[in-house]
Order: C-alpha cells, then structure tokens, then sequence
C-alpha cells in the first residue's frame, strides 16, 4: 500500500508543478512530505493492535457485500468511506480539535499538507477501520483500490493547483470547495467538512460553495505551523498544559463548550 500511497503524492505535486495557483519551492512542500511519510510508520504501531484484539473477540460480519460485482463494490466503499470520513472529521472539530490544529496550523495548502497527528488515527480507526471490518468483502484488490483513490483525492483537495472540477462541484469536493474549510474567515468556519463527495455537507447544512474569486487565507492566528515531527506530536500537550494552569480541565484537549473551535487559539 506504501507505493501506491506515494504515487498518489508524487502525482498531485506534478499536478501542481504543470498548473500551480501559487509558487511552492522544494523548500515549502518538504516538510509537509516528511509528515505525511511518516504517518504510515506511526499507524504501523497504532493500529495493529486494536485491529488484533476486533479480530480476537471474533465479530461476525453484519452486511455481506461478497455479491456486488467489484464497480459497484469500489463505488460503494468509496461512498461509505467518505461518509464516515464526514463524521470523523467533525468529531475532531468538536472533541479532538487540540489534536486536529495540527493540520489546520500552515498557512500555505499544497498536496503534502495531508499530515495529521498520529492520535488521529485511533480516531480514524473507530470511525472507519472498525465498521469496514463488519463488512463481508470477496479480497483484498478492491478495497485496496478505495483506499487509494480516497488518498488520491485527499492529496489533491489540498492540492495548490489551478485544476478543479467545476460544475461537478455538486458532487465533488475540490481544493476550492476544501480551502474554505482551512480559511482564517469567521464565516468560514466549520464548513466543507466532506474530501471527496459534497453531497454530505449539502445534505447536513455545512456547504459553502466558494464564488470564483474567492480564495481565503488559510491557517489559525497566533499558531505556528509545526517545523519538526516532534513538534507536531508536543503541538495538543502544549496546550493542553496552558489550558490546565487557566485551570480548564475539561478543555484541555477537547473543546467541547464550543462549536466552532477553529475560532480559538489551538496552541
């Protein structure tokens, strides 16, 4: 899965090299590759062992999709995968948003701006791994493939590149509809939560489809963006200790009194 996981990157950054938007050097789209490289490393750690024990306990397959021949099968898991993916997202926003900043800190999106701390992906696990293992699946190659086509596109709606989908924006997310979910803008905030089908923040009244000449700022005021992996991992302890001498317990990792978290200072 690592090659084909990298081929996406390597694809979205010629993208944008032959139809930049912004000038990007080598220098600006370095570390944002390192990070995103080294999120298999940390799911290689993470995830086997939650995985394991779903596996030991034996729980049975709830809805058998060995029947549907593989198009509609792909079409499928993509279509369930993004929706989980919609949730996930905005559990982060609401509960985990100390961790989340992490990726919502740069203030420049490229396709290796896709980086996210690793405690996400416990998050990720619950939200997608563990329901998709409930799921009866005929091998391995087409789920495979899902992964690779979600990965794909995640890569490009951060992708720094003139191409987009243009009318077909009502059914995909593209790096203009996504920019506004990383915009600095108030009325901005907690929108365009899905990466690959718009249809579910149409369908959940959280869609801010952007005019033409609407291109935000992207980041989070008064937060830098991490320059190593070890300060991304420290990002949420940082601030959770600032939280705790204010003497906000409850918030110190989760913003749960607020339902736009992104409005305030996440590190």
């Amino acid at each position: 899965m690592a090659v084909p996981f990298l081929l996406a990157l390597c694809l979205c950054v010629l993208v944008e090299m032959l139809f930049p938007s912004e000038e990007l050097s080598l220098r600006d789209r370095l570390p944002g590759a390192l990070f995103v490289l080294a999120l298999p490393v940390s799911a290689a750690f993470i995830v086997p062992p939650f995985h394991a024990f779903w596996r030991f306990i034996e729980c049975p397959i709830l809805i058998d999709l060995r029947w549907m021949p593989d198009w509609l099968l792909l079409t499928t898991l993509i279509l369930l995968w993004d929706f989980c993916n919609y949730w996930e997202h905005r559990f982060e926003h609401r509960f985990l948003w100390s961790f989340h900043a992490v990726h919502h800190a740069p203030t420049q999106l490229h396709a290796a701006h896709t980086y996210a701390h690793p405690v996400q992906l416990i998050c990720q696990f619950f939200f997608k791994i563990l329901p998709f293992s409930l799921l009866g699946l005929k091998g391995v190659a087409v789920p495979a493939l899902a992964v690779v086509m979600v990965a794909f596109w995640n890569f490009f709606i951060h992708a720094s590149t003139r191409l987009h989908v243009g009318p077909l924006r009502w059914l995909l997310v593209d790096n203009r509809f996504h920019r506004i979910h990383h915009s600095v803008e108030t009325r901005h905030f907690d929108k365009n939560f899905a990466p690959v089908f718009s249809i579910w923040d149409q369908l959940f009244g959280t869609a801010h489809f952007p005019a033409p000449d609407e291109h935000p700022a992207v980041g989070l005021e008064d937060v830098r963006p991490p320059r190593s992996y070890f300060d991304l991992l420290v990002m949420p302890v940082r601030r959770a200790e600032r939280k705790i001498a204010a003497g906000s317990v409850v918030e110190s990792f989760a913003d749960v009194s607020e339902t736009r978290p992104v409005a305030r200072s996440a590190a």
